[in-house]
């Protein structure tokens, strides 16, 4: 039997080359949750049909010939702490593409997740359609309010945001030699903003465990947002969407982050690179080791730690 390693197969297939969005439709009006159910339903009609076309990437594999495309390594160390678990659920804010620099296309690829994929800016959104992700996506922004409102977003590329919150703006002349970032303009358009708790209760999946209580289960939260993470997980409902693993871009405010998941039952994972938190429950009722912990900067108290099985 031939047996085709990923490397040689990514040398095998042929490189499909960026899609070119020449036009894009703007964002919707907000919708309700039952609207939002019956658009995710569809979704999920479309990717799990047998004719669902094929992946349509730039290119097969990501780093070093394997399905990892994240920027420092977040899908790496997620994959290793939830033991390659298999048939998750990934919610990623801040999408992109829906390829490139991707936390959750290797658990879609490598372990069959499926999830759900936030992108504001709507170029990306079009392009990242053209993808082929098996996954739900909404083009909006996670919502930095308790309630579902419009608001103005910059498009700067992988670098755009919520105004109110957005951290490159100042220094967007400093990305005119960046054509996938100067092909926006800088261009501020309204957005949708959605709670993260109402579109995962939106989709169709059966995110809850009865060991766990009523909330619906995230196994894996990447948030990027370019400025607004603290203010999005200020407005999340903790209570009512709960999250295994989370990956969180600090921006500044990797203090104040790290003491409001504390606050919310996180531990802070002593490991390398962008801060990862993990919920205990969680990490038990997977029967996963745990990782060492560590103590929030200038926080009080004694730190949990939690040591590694056998």
């Amino acid at each position: 039997m031939l047996i085709v390693t990923l490397a040689e197969k990514s040398c095998l297939m042929p490189v499909v080359e960026q899609p070119n969005v020449a036009t894009w439709a703007p964002p919707g009006p907000i919708q309700s949750e039952q609207d939002l159910a019956r658009r995710f339903r569809a979704q999920r009609r479309a990717f799990t049909s047998p004719s669902w076309p094929t992946y349509n990437f730039v290119r097969f594999a990501g780093r070093k010939g394997t399905y990892h495309r994240s920027q420092n390594n977040q899908s790496d160390v997620v994959d290793e702490l939830v033991a390659q678990l298999r048939n998750g659920f990934f919610v990623e804010s801040g999408s992109f593409d829906s390829e490139q620099l991707s936390n959750s296309l290797f658990f879609e690829q490598a372990r069959n997740w499926t999830g759900l994929l936030v992108e504001a800016n709507p170029r990306l959104f079009a392009i990242g359609k053209l993808k082929n992700r098996r996954c739900y996506r909404i083009n909006a922004a996670l919502s930095i309010s308790s309630t579902p409102t419009v608001m103005p977003f910059t498009m700067l590329g992988s670098l755009g945001g919520l105004q109110e919150t957005q951290k490159n703006t100042r220094r967007a002349a400093n990305y005119k030699s960046n054509s996938e970032v100067s092909r926006d303009h800088g261009e501020v358009i309204d957005v949708p903003t959605y709670s993260l708790s109402r579109l995962v209760r939106a989709v169709p999946e059966e995110l809850s465990h009865s060991q766990l209580g009523e909330a619906r289960w995230v196994d894996y939260w990447s948030l990027d947002t370019e400025g607004a993470e603290l203010r999005i997980l200020r407005a999340t409902n903790f209570t009512d969407v709960r999250f295994g693993l989370m990956t969180v871009e600090g921006n500044g405010n990797e203090n104040a982050i790290c003491r409001l998941m504390a606050r919310n039952g996180f531990s802070f994972a002593d490991l390398p690179g962008e801060p990862i938190f993990f919920d205990p429950n969680y990490v038990r009722w997977r029967g996963l080791r745990p990782p060492f912990s560590k103590q929030c900067q200038g926080a009080t108290g004694r730190a949990r730690v939690y040591s590694r099985g056998p």
